[in-house]
């Protein structure tokens, strides 16, 4: 995610003024971390959990200075959506980068449940493996490819930073070839028998990926996390996804979801709430 719309994310929360200790302390271990230490791990919460991450230092935009630095603060998802797991759930993780997610839904649905974590990006699947290892995960199974609306193959630009990859956008001087697979040859790959969540950061592809989604949305309902940078592309998922029977809602800065209708200005999350989770939601007080 584009640091400008995590850092109104977290001021939105209320988080930055109220973290600036911690936020100190994570800076100067983020310096030691980058120019001092050979290795260098850190932890952040998910609900209940604890998950460890290891650092890679890097250029900006390889996806580990902003969650070093504000750990479960981060991203709303980060610091509130573990509402959405159970023990036994199914999850997706689309546009993994080092696994952060990955490694925070496997350890929320257990040992009964699964993940599947899908990066395109090779030095970053690599990296997901490390932090795997280091949570002891053995229920996550990660595919190296992007994801789109067919199988088969696409050039991924690299030009902006590993977080701003994209099949769609950019495609400046640093691309790669990549494999493309849907959502929908996933779930049938893997014999999924339920679809609980699906987390989707693929710059601009979202479009292109829900329409690869197809099956899997009609018969598992899953509930959808998308960054919502764009208001335009925002304005298409929402109005693609009410034809579903799908609510978008974010979290306000006390973990409790709203209702959103239009974007007044880039969001971290959003979530797509089929009408049978929101009720749910309802009834556990989760909704504001």
């Amino acid at each position: 995610m584009k640091s400008g719309v995590y850092l109104t994310a977290i001021r939105d929360r209320g988080g930055l003024r109220q973290n600036l200790p911690a936020y100190a302390f994570n800076g100067a271990h983020l310096l030691w971390a980058r120019y001092v230490a050979k290795r260098a791990q850190f932890r952040v919460r998910f609900g209940a959990q604890r998950v460890t991450l290891k650092y890679f230092p890097g250029r900006q935009g390889a996806g580990s200075q902003g969650v070093f630095f504000f750990r479960e603060h981060y991203e709303p998802l980060l610091e509130f959506g573990h509402i959405f797991f159970e023990p036994g759930g199914v999850a997706l993780d689309v546009g993994s980068n080092q696994g952060v997610y990955a490694c925070a839904f496997g350890l929320a649905v257990g040992n009964t449940g699964r993940v599947i974590a899908v990066e395109p990006i090779p030095r970053q699947v690599a990296r997901i493996g490390e932090n795997l290892g280091l949570n002891d995960l053995r229920n996550v199974r990660v595919v190296e490819a992007a994801i789109s609306d067919h199988n088969g193959t696409a050039e991924l630009d690299l030009s902006a930073g590993d977080t701003s990859a994209s099949i769609v956008t950019g495609f400046g001087n640093d691309r790669i070839a990549v494999k493309t697979t849907t959502i929908d040859s996933l779930v049938q790959d893997f014999g999924l028998d339920r679809v609980d969540f699906i987390k989707l950061d693929v710059e601009a592809a979202e479009l292109l990926a829900l329409r690869g989604a197809v099956e899997t949305l009609t018969t598992h309902r899953p509930t959808l996390c998308i960054e919502a940078a764009d208001p335009v592309l925002f304005d298409e998922i929402r109005d693609m996804m009410s034809g579903f029977g799908y609510v978008c809602h974010k979290f306000d800065a006390s973990g409790r979801l709203t209702p959103v209708t239009d974007l007044g200005k880039p969001e971290a999350n959003v979530f797509f709430l089929s009408r049978e989770t929101e009720a749910r939601l309802r009834q556990e007080g989760k909704m504001a």
